[in-house]
């Protein structure tokens, strides 16, 4: 089939370094993509960085997201969390952040759940 594109958004917290993703392959848990975690520098802090991609429409997809301080993209209460967004088929798929706590994981594409939220 026609290559469907996806694309993660991620805006960082205060502590970038903290924060790293992997898309895996829902079946057979090959790694598909990855981000961070990012440098612990001013300039990663607060950025909005994208990443897109292309996969096969039958692929079955993960998105997990990690914070290694086990308060997710809250920003330490410091008040400007960090945020993520998933797209699949130029669609949102699923928009998270703040306290996550350790990590948080969406099932997307040919194995997504077929009832609409």
């Amino acid at each position: 089939g026609v290559p469907i594109p996806i694309q993660i958004d991620i805006t960082t917290d205060g502590f970038p370094e903290e924060t790293s993703w992997k898309i895996i392959n829902g079946v057979t848990s090959a790694s598909i993509a990855t981000g961070g975690p990012y440098p612990d520098a001013t300039e990663y802090k607060h950025l909005f960085i994208t990443t897109s991609y292309e996969v096969c429409p039958s692929d079955c997809l993960n998105f997990t997201i990690f914070d290694t301080y086990s308060n997710g993209m809250n920003d330490n209460r410091r008040g400007r969390p960090g945020s993520y967004t998933i797209f699949y088929d130029n669609e949102t798929i699923r928009e998270g952040g703040d306290n996550f706590g350790k990590e948080e994981s969406t099932i997307f594409g040919a194995c997504a759940p077929s009832s609409v939220p």
